[in-house]
C-alpha cells in the first residue's frame, strides 16, 4: 500500500503550504530550514561507507525524492521523483576550512518547485568525517531528523532500515481532510469562535514587512519542578505551557477572549513514531478567561481542548488559516526531550549550526527548550520586528514567566512530594 501511494501525487499538508507561503513572502531570504551536521570520528567509518549509507537512506525514504509541483488543475501537490535524488559528494578539507568557510556558505535558499528540498555533502578532515545537511522545514520536523539519523547509523552498521510510510501518511491525511465538509460538533465550534478572539500580542506597528526578531531568556523554574506541578494538575507539561500563553496573552492585551495555537508532534500512534517526513500539525485553543476563576480550571479547559484538537487534528487543519498576515495566531512550541538517536556511534555529535533566520517565520512564536531535569527551561520568542518593539517582547516574556510561576505555586496539593 505504501509503495502504491508513491505513484500518486498527494496534496500539500497545511504546514507545508504555510512554509511555502512564508518563503514566497520573502523569496530572497533563507527561511525555515533545518541545517545540521553530524561529526563522526575518522575511525568510526570510512568516508566511502558514510556516503554509501547516506545514499541508501535517501533512496529508501520517499520524502527525499519528493518535489512540490502544480497538477493539471493548478493545485499544489507533492510527488515522488526518485531520479532527482543526487549522488553525495565527498570533499577533503582542513578542520579550519570546514568551520570557517564550508559551514558559512552551505545554507542558502531552496528552489521551491520541481526541485529536491534538501542538500547533503560529506566533508572529510584529518580528524573527522562530517555529514553536512540542510532540509527545508516543509518536509522535515524535529522527530524526522532523529529518525533520519537513526537510519543512517543503521545503514552504517549493515542493519535493515525502518519501513517507509510517508506517502501512506499523506494519503490517509488527504482522506481525513475530505471529510471536513461534514465536520461538525464542539471542535468546529471552537475553531469558529477563535476567528473573533485575540490571537497574538497587540502589535506596536501596522506593517506588512518581515524582519527577524529574537528574544532569548529562561523560565526560572526547573524542568523537575514543572513536571511536579503538571502531575498535580493531572495534565501534560505542554498543557501547562499553553495555559501560561493564554493567561499572558489575556493580560498583555487586557482582553478575556484569547486564542493561541500550539504545535502537535502528531506521532502518538506507533506507526508514525519512526516516520521520516513532516507529521507536525497546528492545533488551536481559545478561552474566555473571565469564565474561569482559578488556574486549575484554566488548565483543565486547556487539557480538554487539547484532547479534542489532537483527536480531530487532520480534519480541523482544513479550517485553520496558517497563511501569513493577521490571520495568524501566536504559536507555542514545546521542544520536548532529546533528538539524538539511541544508536548514535560513540564519539559522534549531531547538532544544528545555523541558529537564526534572515526572515521571521512567525509573527510571534514561543519556543520552550529543555535544558536538563534540574535546569531552568530556555524561553525563546521569535517575532517580527516590523510589528513589535523589543521592549514589548520583553514585557510579554515577563508576563509569560510570571504566568508559569503562578500555575506552579497554585497547583493542587497532591500526595506526591517532588520538590
Amino acid at each position: 500500500m505504501a509503495m502504491e501511494e508513491r505513484r500518486r501525487p498527494q496534496p500539500l499538508l497545511p504546514y507545508q503550504s504555510y512554509y511555502l507561503d512564508y518563503q514566497m513572502y520573502s523569496p530572497n531570504k533563507i527561511l525555515a530550514t533545518n541545517p545540521l551536521y553530524c561529526r563522526l570520528p575518522r575511525e568510526t567509518a570510512s568516508p566511502e561507507a558514510v556516503k554509501e549509507a547516506l545514499e541508501k537512506v535517501f533512496r529508501h525514504f520517499a520524502v527525499f525524492g519528493t518535489v512540490f509541483d502544480f497538477d493539471r488543475n493548478t493545485e499544489l501537490v507533492q510527488r515522488y521523483d526518485p531520479l532527482r535524488i543526487p549522488e553525495i559528494e565527498i570533499t577533503y578539507v582542513s578542520e579550519a576550512a570546514f568551520e570557517n568557510k564550508v559551514k558559512a556558505s552551505f545554507v542558502r535558499p531552496f528552489r521551491l518547485f520541481n526541485s529536491i528540498l534538501w542538500r547533503c555533502s560529506v566533508f572529510v578532515t584529518p580528524e573527522n568525517t562530517y555529514i553536512l545537511m540542510d532540509i527545508y522545514h516543509a518536509i522535515s520536523d524535529r522527530w524526522m531528523v532523529k529518525n533520519l539519523f537513526r537510519n543512517v547509523f543503521k545503514a552504517l552498521a549493515g542493519e535493515t532500515l525502518d519501513d517507509d510510510y510517508y506517502y501512506l501518511y499523506l494519503h490517509e491525511q488527504g482522506k481525513l481532510r475530505k471529510t471536513a465538509a461534514s465536520y461538525s460538533g464542539e471542535a468546529l465550534k471552537l475553531l469558529e469562535a477563535a476567528q473573533s478572539y485575540s490571537g497574538f500580542p497587540r502589535p506596536d506597528f501596522e506593517s506588512g514587512g518581515i524582519a527577524y526578531g529574537l528574544y532569548t531568556g529562561y523560565i526560572e523554574n526547573t524542568l523537575r519542578e514543572l513536571r511536579c506541578a503538571a502531575d498535580r494538575y493531572r495534565c501534560s507539561l505542554n498543557n501547562l505551557f499553553i495555559a501560561a500563553g493564554v493567561s499572558a496573552l489575556g493580560q498583555y492585551n487586557k482582553e478575556s477572549h484569547v486564542n493561541v495555537r500550539w504545535t502537535y508532534h502528531n506521532r502518538d500512534e506507533a506507526w508514525k513514531k519512526p516516520l521520516v517526513g513532516i507529521v507536525t500539525e497546528s492545533i488551536t485553543t481559545n478561552m474566555d478567561l473571565q469564565t474561569f476563576d482559578s488556574e486549575e480550571k484554566i488548565i483543565q479547559e486547556v487539557k480538554r481542548q487539547a484532547m479534542l484538537g489532537m483527536r480531530y487534528s487532520a480534519i480541523s487543519a482544513a479550517f485553520i488559516d496558517l497563511s501569513p498576515g493577521l490571520s495568524e495566531r501566536m504559536n507555542i512550541v514545546y521542544q520536548q526531550g532529546k533528538t539524538i538517536p539511541e544508536n548514535t556511534p560513540e564519539g559522534a555529535v549531531i547538532q544544528p549550526f545555523f541558529t537564526y533566520h534572515t526572515a521571521s517565520q512567525a509573527m510571534f512564536q514561543i519556543m520552550i527548550n529543555e535544558q536538563g531535569d534540574d535546569q531552568p527551561l530556555q524561553l525563546i520568542i521569535v517575532y517580527n520586528q516590523k510589528r513589535y518593539k523589543a521592549e514589548s517582547v520583553d514585557t510579554f516574556a515577563a508576563l509569560y514567566r510570571k504566568a508559569i510561576g503562578n500555575f506552579l505555586t497554585k497547583a493542587p496539593v497532591g500526595n506526591r512530594v517532588c520538590f
